[in-house]
């Protein structure tokens, strides 16, 4: 085999260039070839084994074609001969030709291509879906003896060389720059001294607690240096020509990774501390004594000096980079020509870079000076610390990685098969190359014939043909990014790919589903269109914002929160996929905001409303305050024992909305920072009535806030409110506005309620919008998203947290003016009610003070100065039954045909309860009547705020039941007349001043239409029984209580005949076990 010219070229001697050896791919078709091409190459096979040959598809061919028929050149005749005179360097991409008009061009310079400066033998054209890096040298015969091509790296990543003809006999080369090593990696980080211990200058520290000084601190190492940067790749180099005379040689080999970045410098070790002073003590009177050494203080030993830091290693050498890619493509006789021609090849990996220096160890710290000297005492300069020890090196990282070889490509070609793809389709260019699918696009080119067909993303399109250089297409709507296509014609030939861009399209904003041209700061909204991909990211005003893709068509959008008041503005959208495409701009008005910063998702509880509470005495007591409950307890049905039964009942058996509303509102006004993930986490699961697992406090703070809606307080305001029916609405949302404004904190914060607007209700005409009554609700508003600039309320929303659906931070209350006045209508539904003002709803608030912290008291209680409340009979049933009362003059509370009415001249109807009523003391009741409305039992109750109440227990009921019931004004006189026959169970109890309980329970009963009548004296001392016109047998009960003991009772079971009473006289109480009825 003949010595390798490698070594004998006076041009690339001194260069470092590796040999690269072959390993026969399976796939060459014929390894004589190749293996004859190897040794006239001076190659060694048995010592070189990283060459790599693979013969390539005749894809080669459709490239060269592709740069042709951007010229215009139908065959390589067209093109002119090219002779270089002086070497040429690539260091630009483009399209460069030889033109007919100049056969030889002479030059005393090098020539430059690039796309500034054009020289006048050359032609340069440059095609947008080409790589901006590729360069392209087209000539019919192309001389380049005694010349070398240079092609710059950093501008060039691949050369093609197109020719009828190459002549390269004596001299030529190819190759690139540079081909010197890249500079060296990042140096290490310095060590610093130990932070663990400051003791590093002894003019500033001295010891103060024990005789020796304190050792410097150690000097931390030096960092490691940074891996060496990674040699460049070598440009790819591809010759395509019918003819060869002989090969040029080829010094195409990767470039050495770079050094590896010095190690950083060790840090000095710190200077070790003084040590402690001397000490000495007076032996004798003042100036007649002597000084002596005291004990224990003598000269202290200076401290050790630190050791310094070891200098950092060296960093790892750079990889190096990888050969280049040679592809050969000729015609047979041409390429066993080669074999018998003598060139250099060399496109093998380059070196790994070498390992960093090492970095400069520290030096020891100095030892520290002894103590000073006092009178007395010895000098001990021995006594001085040692110095430290100085760091050490400690060598690099190693060499990096080499790169790899590059590959070697042969492909055997025909004239024939060449002027054959000349005739094929091609694609030059195509209009719009970036568009949105959808649209059409207008394809340039040769050869184009009717019936072809596009061929993009797996489907067959069809074409409308213009004429045989132009045609068009429309562009499938499911499509997104870049994606390569091509033409095929009837005879299944196909033509070169060209790329086409789709960009994301935005067509609408959606908002719950809806169209909407505008937003608000908070809300999810999402952008529609088309040819969104999967990792597309979404600019607002060009700032990245947070978003989810859902599908192609559809992006959300949390929008970014404003606290506070945000005056809106507009903002303008952009969709980017990944492959850095944009879609058009879409705008849109965000709207202004008033915002409180309460968030459901993390101010709110994480749990349902519930119903069934854990009412007990403790939390009767702390919702009305001590002085409201009569200490020891009493048993039911007496006084604050009757309407304790009715508490426990409303907390076991309705919601616990304001509850839940009022804590959670303390808690962000608090500072809680998310209440929601304290638990538990009902999200998902079906609403109980059942409470979730939440702790004995919680709980007991739920019932003790949600009892407070039974206060005469609460009741009053709340009435009062609704009393003011729709003109309550702005002033509810105005008050709410001055506390998200003013920012009024927790005593000021509010809460919302819907409550029945005016003084007469028919909303229970409707059973749904009666349940929902009965259920009427409070909330906590949390923003307020206005219409327009001015803020106006018209069209405005305001969103709240909904305790019956935790998690929801999408739920509003639309606002809207009809016949000049404000009304609303909540947008969802926690039954299947939407509480609005069309359907007798109003909206009530009240602060957190009112709420939570001001004192409240029983319904029935006396006049309160505090807040300048009246004294009110509180009445209450329990059942499928409703409470009438009518007075003198015709006035009606509670039910009647069909309507609540709630006149504060006779008192008020609970907004929430329609079953328990305020009644004025002082209203001239003509009768209440108790009026059925399903089938079960009642229970009625009514207590008056002399201390005495009247109950009937467990009455039978039914839809047609209008049982009476007359009480005069003194409370002392009481009739009840049936309207079906049934057993009646009657209570009426009385407290004493001295705490004494008489109770009086009477059982009998009665057919339809008849009535029975009790009339107490004073202190129900003394007391006559009035029996319908028949025989009545009774069961009577007297009983006595001190606190919660029984002290007495009796028992009676008699027969009163028909037209008498029972009489019990008065003194009874006196001894209940000796007295005897009368029957008179």
């Amino acid at each position: 085999m003949p010595t390798s010219r490698i070594l004998n070229n006076p041009r690339i001697r001194d260069k470092e260039i590796r040999p690269i050896s072959p390993i026969i791919k399976n796939r060459v078709q014929n390894p004589e070839i190749a293996e004859g091409f190897l040794k006239r190459i001076n190659l060694d096979l048995d010592l070189l084994d990283e060459v790599i040959f693979e013969v390539p598809s005749k894809g080669i061919l459709d490239e060269a074609k592709a740069k042709l028929e951007s010229l215009g050149v139908d065959n390589l005749n067209q093109a002119e001969n090219l002779s270089l005179f002086q070497n040429l360097t690539i260091n630009r991409g483009g399209l460069m030709a030889a033109p007919k008009f100049q056969q030889r061009v002479k030059s005393s310079r090098d020539i430059q291509i690039h796309s500034g400066a054009v020289p006048s033998f050359l032609m340069m054209a440059s095609v947008a879906t080409w790589p901006q890096r590729e360069s392209v040298l087209i000539a019919d015969e192309l001389d380049l003896n005694n010349k070398t091509i240079t092609i710059m790296r950093e501008s060039v990543s691949h050369l093609w060389i197109i020719a009828r003809k190459i002549k390269a006999r004596q001299g030529a080369v190819i190759t690139y720059s540079p081909l010197e090593n890249r500079e060296a990696g990042v140096k290490g980080r310095d060590g610093t001294p130990n932070p663990a211990d400051p003791t590093f200058n002894p003019n500033e520290r001295q010891r103060t607690h024990g005789p020796r000084g304190q050792r410097g601190g150690n000097g931390n190492a030096g960092g490691p240096g940074r891996e060496g940067f990674r040699g460049e790749d070598a440009p790819k180099l591809t010759i395509l020509a019918l003819e060869i005379d002989a090969m040029p040689d080829i010094i195409l080999p990767g470039q050495q990774g770079g050094r590896g970045g010095q190690g950083g410098r060790g840090a000095d070790g710190g200077n070790g501390q003084r040590g402690q002073d001397s000490r000495n003590v007076l032996i004798g009177a003042f100036g007649v004594g002597k000084y002596v050494c005291a004990r224990n203080g003598g000269v202290g030993h200076g401290g050790h000096g630190g050791d310094g830091g070891n200098g950092g290693q060296g960093g790892p050498g750079g990889k190096g980079g990888n050969g280049s890619d040679v592809t050969i493509a000729t015609q047979m006789n041409t390429h066993q020509n080669l074999i018998g021609s003598s060139y250099i090849l060399s496109n093998g990996p380059g070196n790994g870079g070498q390992g960093g220096e090492q970095g400069i160890p520290g030096k020891g710290g100095k030892g520290g000076q002894p103590g000073h000297l006092v009178t007395g005492c010895t000098a001990r300069p021995e006594r001085v610390g040692n110095t430290g020890k100085n760091g050490i090196r400690t060598g690099d990282l190693g060499m990096g990685q080499p790169g790899s070889p590059g590959k070697i490509n042969t492909a055997i070609i025909t004239e024939e098969e060449w002027n054959r793809k000349l005739q094929q389709p091609w694609i030059l260019s195509i209009n719009p190359t970036e568009t949105f699918a959808g649209e059409r696009i207008t394809v340039n080119g040769h050869h184009f014939v009717p019936d072809m067909e596009v061929v993009l993303m797996g489907q067959q399109i069809n074409i409308d043909y213009n004429y045989d250089k132009q045609f068009t297409f429309v562009l499938p709507n499911q499509m997104y990014g870049k994606h390569q296509f091509h033409v095929e014609n009837p005879f299944g030939e196909q033509s070169n790919t060209m790329e086409i861009a789709v960009r994301p399209y935005i067509t609408e904003l959606q908002r719950d589903g809806q169209m909407v041209e505008s937003f608000a700061s908070g809300d999810k909204v999402s952008l529609m269109g088309r040819s969104f991909d999967p990792d597309s990211s979404v600019l607002m005003n060009g700032e990245p914002a947070e978003a989810n893709w859902v599908s192609n068509n559809q992006i959300e959008i949390d929008m970014p929160e404003v606290m506070g008041e945000d005056a809106g503005g507009t903002v303008t959208f952009v969709v980017q996929n990944s492959d850095g495409l944009k879609s058009n701009s879409f705008t849109a008005k965000r709207l202004p905001t008033l915002d409180s910063g309460f968030r459901p998702s993390i101010n709110g509880y994480a749990f349902h409303n519930f119903s069934a509470g854990n009412p007990n005495l403790s939390t009767f007591r702390e919702t009305f305050g001590s002085r409201e409950i009569i200490t020891s307890f009493v048993r039911y049905p007496v006084l604050t024992g009757a309407f304790y039964a009715f508490y426990r009942w409303f907390l076991r058996n309705n919601g616990h909305c304001t509850g839940m509303s009022a804590t959670s509102l303390q808690r962000f006004h608090n500072g809680v920072p998310n209440l929601f993930s304290e638990g538990p986490n009902t999200v998902g699961a079906n609403p109980s009535p059942q409470p979730p697992n939440i702790s004995d406090e919680l709980m007991h703070e739920l019932d003790v806030t949600q009892g407070r809606v039974l206060s005469r307080e609460l009741i009053i305001h709340y009435s009062n409110q609704g009393r003011a029916g729709v003109d309550r609405v702005e002033q509810t949302i105005r008050e709410i506005e001055t506390d998200f404004r003013n920012g009024l904190g927790e005593r000021g914060a509010r809460v919302l309620c819907f409550i029945p607007s005016g003084t007469t209700w028919d909303i229970i005409s409707d059973p749904e919008i009666r349940r929902a009554f009965m259920k009427s609700h409070c909330v906590v508003p949390t923003r307020i998203v206005y219409p327009d600039a001015e803020q106006s309320l018209d069209g405005a929303r305001l969103y709240v947290y909904e305790n019956n659906r935790p998690e929801r931070e999408d739920l509003w209350i639309d606002l809207m003016e009809v016949n000049g006045k404000l009304h609303f209508a909540n947008s969802y539904s926690s039954t299947n009610l939407h509480y609005t003002s069309a359907n007798g709803f109003t909206l009530g608030t009240a602060t957190l003070k009112k709420q939570l912290f001001d004192d409240v008291s029983l319904p029935f209680s006396g006049v309160n100065a505090q807040v300048g409340l009246g004294s009110f009979v509180m009445e209450l049933i329990l059942s499928p039954a409703r409470i009438s009362i009518e007075t003198d003059d015709g006035k009606v509370l509670g039910y009647k045909d069909g309507k609540m009415h709630s006149d504060p001249d006779l008192g008020y109807v609970c907004p929430w309860l329609e079953n328990y009523i305020l009644l004025r003391n002082d209203a001239k009741v003509k009768e209440r009547a108790i009026v059925g409305n399903d089938t079960g039992t009642y229970t009625y109750m009514s207590i008056h705020p002399n201390g005495r109440s009247f109950t009937i227990k467990d009455a039978d009921c039914t839809s047609t039941t209008r049982d009476k019931v007359l009480i005069d004004d003194a409370f002392q006189k009481m009739e009840v007349i049936v309207k079906e026959s049934k057993s009646l169970n009657l209570h009426v109890g009385e407290e004493l001043p001295d705490g004494t309980i008489r109770y009086v329970n009477l059982s009998c009963a009665l057919n339809q239409d008849e009535g029975t009548t009790l009339e107490f004296q004073d202190t129900l001392d003394g007391i006559d029984l009035k029996t319908p016109a028949r025989d009545l047998d009774i069961h009577l009960e007297l009983k006595t209580f001190k606190n919660d003991i029984l002290l007495e009772e009796r028992m009676i079971d008699t027969n009163i005949p028909s037209a008498n009473l029972l009489h019990l006289p008065r003194g009874i109480w006196h001894n209940l076990k000796q007295f005897n009825p009368e029957i008179k």
